[in-house]
């Protein structure tokens, strides 16, 4: 599937796979960002970088996958 078509789920979903973007990072500095705010997440128990989620295990340059996702919370968000 081409990855412009992709579900990206953000903020990212119980259940799904999580998924960090280099790309995004180099942007967000290591975080993620919804509508202007920066947002902070614990998956699975570990500070880790999640951008977004999506129901679909894949490979693609500059993501990595960290596995599904069994508990997620909210741990920082910055107003801007």
């Amino acid at each position: 599937m081409n990855e412009e078509k992709r579900i990206q789920n953000i903020p990212p979903r119980v259940g799904e796979f999580a998924y960090y973007d280099s790309r995004r990072a180099q942007s967000l500095d290591e975080r993620q960002t919804l509508g202007g705010d920066v947002q902070t997440w614990l998956v699975n128990g570990q500070h880790m970088a999640c951008h977004y989620s999506s129901p679909e295990e894949y490979t693609a340059s500059f993501v990595t996958c960290h596995g599904k996702i069994k508990d997620l919370k909210l741990v920082g968000l910055e107003r801007r």
